[in-house]
């Protein structure tokens, strides 16, 4: 054992005989977790997707897909129907409706998932909302101007952040709530990965978002665009006359391509990022050759997996081999290679990524 295990060891042992202190330091790091995942999520929404507007500049707005699509989509219309409304204004109605429409999905995550799961993925939704409402202007505002004219790694820097976001909250047993945690339920389900699902959803609502906008172009967002190439007139007269052209819907639609496309690349990026570092759902078929008959039982008796064992000869060695089949969870594979050297050092070992297992593969319930 390495000086390294047994430091690991004396700390297990120690906790578990003081299970207030092993309680405390838990919990409090699953909460610091859950708000630096706030923070991210909220930092790359203010910065990126739906950046500060003043009288200077008129940034494109990204739709960021989920629940925060659906209040994107509810605050582009509140913002067209009065479009003197004050942005704060409309950072708030973003903040509260992103809490309100989270409430059904708690209760789901309550009752299908677990306690503890819901309840932190309460904590990092509205500390979300906090952060989205009252994150510095000044420092948000210099952000947002670097990126005045560059879309591209908005959308890129944007997606990466909310797939940090989420993969953080997975990592401890939350959730960044809305999408996510519909996501992460049927991924539960399905024993796949949750980023697939992630962006079907997103799809489908930045779909509504877009014919949305086709027939009601509200806030700052579709008045940029108008303020650029509609001849001069100013947001006011537009919206007064707006149909009456056939030449303005001309100028929403190809405004609208520009934003879906890179919408999309956002979406992407972020399912991407989680698929690749949510470890709970990827699986690993591990090979294993040995000389050892009771390998598979020592592999069984400490991972919550069966295996599969053949029975084969050496092409060289000519001897007897046992050649061991199992998948596991991502996190479970080093562990797995750890106690199988451990049991025969002369083990033949090869690992590889697998898209899914069918059957009763069993994955820890979330608590």
């Amino acid at each position: 054992m390495s000086k390294l295990d047994r430091i690991k060891k004396n700390i297990n042992t120690f906790l578990y005989r003081h299970l207030v202190l092993r309680f405390i330091l838990h919990h409090g790091k699953v909460l610091i977790v859950v708000l630096l995942s706030a923070l991210l999520y909220s930092f790359g929404f203010r910065s990126f997707i739906s950046p500060i507007h003043d009288s200077t500049a008129n940034l494109p707005t990204l739709v960021g897909g989920g629940v925060t699509g659906v209040a994107q989509v509810i605050v582009k219309l509140v913002l067209g129907i009065n479009p003197g409304l004050d942005t704060t204004v409309g950072n708030i109605i973003q903040s509260v409706l992103y809490t309100a429409l989270n409430i059904p999905l708690f209760i789901l995550a309550y009752l299908k998932i677990g306690k503890q799961f819901s309840i932190y993925t309460f904590i990092n939704v509205v500390a979300s909302s906090i952060l989205v409402a009252f994150l510095p202007e000044d420092f948000i505002q210099i952000i947002s101007h670097t990126f005045e004219n560059n879309i591209l790694p908005r959308a890129l820097l944007g997606g990466l952040l909310a797939g940090l976001s989420t993969t953080l909250a997975f990592s401890v047993g939350a959730s960044a709530g809305g999408i996510d945690l519909v996501s992460f339920y049927f991924a539960n389900r399905k024993s796949t990965n949750v980023g697939k699902y992630m962006i079907f959803i997103n799809i489908m609502i930045l779909t509504a978002y877009t014919i949305t906008s086709m027939f009601l172009p509200g806030g700052t967002t579709i008045l940029a665009a108008f303020q650029n190439v509609a001849d001069g007139r100013n947001p006011t007269e537009i919206m007064a006359t707006y149909g009456q052209n056939p030449h303005d819907y001309l100028v929403v639609f190809g405004f609208l391509i520009i934003i879906v496309i890179f919408s999309v690349l956002y979406i992407v990026v972020s399912g991407i990022v989680v698929d690749n570092f949510n470890a709970r759902n990827k699986k690993i078929q591990i090979k294993i050759v040995t000389t050892r008959p009771t390998l598979s039982e020592i592999l069984i008796n400490h991972f919550p997996h069966s295996a599969t064992v053949l029975e084969g000869t050496g092409a060289y060695s000519k001897e007897k081999k046992y050649i061991i089949y199992m998948v596991v969870s991502s996190n479970e594979e080093k562990e797995v290679v750890k106690k199988a050297l451990i049991a025969d050092p002369s083990a033949f070992i090869e690992t590889m990524n697998i898209n899914q297992a069918y059957g009763n593969f069993f994955i820890r319930r979330v608590k």
